[in-house]
Order: structure tokens, then sequence, then C-alpha cells
């Protein structure tokens, strides 16, 4: 926003392919390895307005991904979150119905209280998302503990190993996100859980893809890719959020520099403006 205010700068903007999104850990013995549970944390958390909070001031009307296959900037693309929206009422009564019943601040089961590790980096975009998201579940009695770390402790020392209830971060899809995503919902054998962090692993999914990578027609593709969708939501495996912005505050007479979007900076095409 100050960037906006000052003398001879503009900003740039063009879509990108990174998006963040809240992976919940399902693996056996984690508290979100309930799926009814783990469906009713997402519907309780508001990609709107973590999407708001980060960007409505750069990006004013910003929407958040509506997808976890395919980026808004894909010709594929379908919001298909209307399939797990949020929904804090119905996050209570699902929580009521599991047995997380609500005396005081925090729901409790068992006599063992609701308490999620909420694992982000200790970044200004990592602290803010990790804040909201922690504020959200408290409004439906669920206690967030956030884990900050550094960005070199965040992935080898936390994330791989699964310690974390949620973990805070961003993807970035390749040219190809339907095969570049398979990954992220393969079967866990053992120690070899591809890049499904969260070891919550659909059956339907792994048929779907089997069909969509074997699909020459694009646009079919694309519907396998939408169903798929589909079920990531039903299940909540994981949860889109915000779409990167895309936009930078670059000097107004350097020409060829900024907003890369889908391509790559060609520093030997930028250069002052004569």
């Amino acid at each position: 926003t100050r960037a906006k205010t000052i003398d001879g700068v503009e900003i740039r903007q063009a879509s990108e392919r990174r998006a963040g999104q809240l992976t919940f850990n399902g693996a056996d013995g984690a508290v979100l390895a309930d799926a009814p549970v783990r469906i009713a944390i997402a519907q309780a958390i508001d990609p709107a307005a973590i999407t708001t909070v980060l960007l409505g001031e750069i990006v004013p009307g910003a929407e958040p991904v509506g997808n976890h296959i395919l980026p808004p900037t894909d010709t594929g693309y379908v919001d298909n979150s209307d399939a797990l929206p949020f929904d804090r009422a119905a996050a209570e009564r699902a929580l009521d119905e599991a047995g997380w019943t609500r005396d005081g601040d925090v729901r409790s089961k068992d006599g063992a209280p609701l308490t999620l590790r909420l694992l982000a980096q200790n970044t200004p975009v990592g602290n803010t998302v990790s804040g909201v998201v922690r504020d959200q579940l408290a409004a439906v009695g669920v206690r967030a503990d956030v884990v900050s770390v550094s960005p070199d402790q965040f992935y080898d020392a936390n994330l791989l190993p699964g310690n974390f209830d949620i973990a805070a971060f961003e993807w970035t899809k390749s040219a190809s996100p339907f095969a570049h995503d398979r990954p992220v919902f393969q079967k866990v054998e053992g120690d070899d859980f591809g890049s499904n962090y969260g070891r919550i692993y659909i059956p339907e999914i792994d048929a779907l893809y089997d069909q969509g990578l074997a699909e020459l027609d694009p646009d079919k593709r694309n519907e396998i890719a939408n169903q798929i969708d589909v079920l990531a939501w039903e299940h909540a495996h994981h949860l889109p959020t915000y779409a990167e912005s895309g936009a930078y505050a670059v000097r107004a007479d350097l020409a060829n520099y900024g907003a890369r979007g889908l391509g790559a900076y060609g520093f030997e095409k930028a250069g002052w403006q004569q």
C-alpha cells in the first residue's frame, strides 16, 4: 500500500502459480485422522478471510483459491469449494456429534482438551496466516497452539516427520499441475509418502489419477481433475487458501522487470528506459 504513494514507483501485477494452503495431519494416532473432526476443522476456517487479510489492500476483491489441483490461471479451473464451504455452525455441530463438547472456551472429550499444533514459518505471511487461523478455530472452541519456526527448520524438522496437526505453507504449481500434484495424494508406504505430508490417502483419487494420466484429451483430463478436487474437498485432504498476489513495486522507468506471472525473468531484457 505504501508503495502506491511513492513517486516514480508503480505496482506491476500478474498471476503466479504459488498459493497458500493448510495441510491437515491425518496419520494414524493424530487428532485429525478422525475424518468427521478433520472436516469440521476445515469448515471452521474461512479462506476468504485469510485472503482478505493478506491481500485485501494489495488486490482489492481478491478471492481464495477454490481448487486443489488446477490453479486459477488454468483453463480447466473450477471453484469447487462449495463441496466443503466455510460454515462455522456446521463445524460446531459436527464437533458436538464427534463427542468434542464445549464447556467454556475449549472443547474437550473424555477430559482431554481439543488442542491442535499449528505449524507455520516465522515470516510476516506465516505469522499472519497462523494468527487468523488460530482466532477462527478459537471461535468454535478449538485451541490452536502456534508453532512458529524459522524457514530452515520448517520442512526437515517439522513438516516431513509430521510434527504438526495443521501446517500452513505454500505450494508452487508446475506448468502441468495435474501430473505435478499426484504425489500430494499418493498412498503412504512406510516412510514413502511423496508430498502427502498429511498422510491422508483417498483410494478413489488414486484411481482417478490413473485414468486422468492416461487421458490425452485435455478437456476430459480437466474434468477428471475437477472430480479429484471435489473428493479432496469432501475428505478435507488439505485446504486451499490464498493465491499469491503477483504484485511487485518497481521503479517506473525500469523495463521488463517486476511481475513475472507464469514466465521467468529474462534479465538480459531488463533495463532502464531512455
